[in-house]
């Protein structure tokens, strides 16, 4: 485990603590970022339904899960109460995730009354199968484990250190190797390569642990640089070039994960991309000083969309300013219109505004922060400049 068992104990007695706020028997969760978060799971279920369940009156969660994932949950989690459904008819078995869970709330005599249910990600299939067994099955939309998962424990403030430093890696394998007549996708696997690298000498002492992380990057040069989520192809860097690299779906160590984006240009930038660029990263610079705690994500977002709208460029943002990060890749609070969530200290942000002008090119820095008592860290630490390679 990635965590010690009494870091999992505390998450579960803080769940507790929040249903019996809520008048609540239990919450039943399924989302995989919120398993892996209490149970330390970090299989692949795939279209298969998991179920972990934290009931207000038993003192460890009990976990159901296919056959095929049951082995892996003994190994990797620190619940001894766990169970596994089948998709055969055998004597004995259970052939679906409802049955099993009935069988359990009957075995431990346990009051099912007023339960949460994670339907934000929820299959509606599975929603309206626990609707049509249980009375009390009750939407919950991440109600809980969304504010119980904002504000980091100092081991997972460490876990995300060690996220930085596996996207430092990568970005700087990225910046080595991109150069004009290589091509983006080359680019990304260096990157992606180096995380593995990284990864995997930050865990020696973990053996159950993959260093090895799924995802794509976001890369995009040139003429497709303003496109926000564009991915890596055979395209070639050609001279003057802007190179956007987003480190998202890369920034990813033990199940943890963080928002970074850094700019490369392959030659000479035109006057127009370099004034976009500037007035980008004053946006983020303005946020990122406003940064401390008892200040609003809606607040930060404001000051970062005034920098860009009083430059003229209003009409080419195209997102929020920033979003939680940890075990998934967006958490709350976020940086938006909207968000009265004040800071606190524990919490991990990420500071992104952009600019995306067809024809001229796109203009982000990103970086990830950690809420301290007296303002933030930037756990991102690399220079923010627009490189020339």
């Amino acid at each position: 485990m990635m965590f010690t068992k009494e870091e999992y104990q505390n998450r579960f007695q803080r769940i507790k603590d929040e249903l019996k706020n809520y008048e609540h028997d239990a919450v039943i969760i399924s989302n995989e970022d919120n398993i892996y978060w209490l149970s330390g799971f970090f299989g692949f279920a795939t279209f298969r339904p998991l179920f972990l369940v934290v009931h207000k009156d038993i003192d460890e969660p009990f976990f159901i899960t296919p056959k095929l994932e049951y082995e892996a949950a003994l190994e990797s989690t620190w619940i001894s109460d766990i169970s596994f459904y089948i998709e055969w008819k055998e004597k004995g078995a259970f052939l679906d995730i409802i049955s099993l869970l009935k069988s359990k709330i009957e075995e431990k005599k346990l009051s099912f009354s007023k339960i949460f249910v994670e339907t934000a990600t929820m299959p509606a299939y599975l929603y309206n199968s626990l609707k049509q067994n249980f009375k009390g099955i009750e939407m919950d939309n991440d109600l809980i484990l969304r504010k119980i998962r904002m504000i980091k424990s100092p081991e997972e403030i460490m876990i995300m250190r060690k996220v930085a430093q596996v996207v430092i890696a990568e970005v700087e394998a990225a910046t080595k190797i991109a150069r004009i007549g290589v091509e983006e996708w080359q680019i990304s696997m260096a990157a992606q390569n180096a995380g593995y690298e990284k990864a995997a000498e930050l865990l020696q002492n973990y053996p159950l642990m993959t260093p090895l992380f799924a995802g794509v990057q976001m890369l995009q040069s040139g003429s497709r640089s303003h496109i926000v989520h564009g991915r890596a192809t055979t395209k070639k860097i050609q001279e003057n070039d802007v190179i956007m690299m987003c480190f998202c779906e890369y920034a990813q160590f033990a199940g943890y994960r963080m928002g970074f984006t850094r700019q490369l240009i392959a030659g000479i930038p035109t006057p127009e991309f370099t004034d976009v660029f500037n007035i980008a990263k004053q946006s983020h610079d303005a946020a990122l000083t406003q940064i401390k705690p008892g200040v609003t994500g809606a607040e930060l977002d404001i000051i970062a969309r005034k920098v860009i709208v009083e430059a003229g460029y209003g009409e080419y943002i195209t997102h929020r300013t920033g979003r939680g990060v940890g075990a998934s890749y967006v958490e709350g609070p976020e940086v938006k219109e909207g968000d009265a969530i004040a800071l606190q200290p524990g919490m991990i942000i990420t500071v992104e505004p952009g600019i995306y002008v067809p024809g001229v090119g796109g203009a982000r820095i990103e970086d990830t922060v950690l809420i301290t008592e007296n303002g933030y860290e930037i756990l991102t630490k690399f220079p923010d400049e627009l490189k020339r390679i």
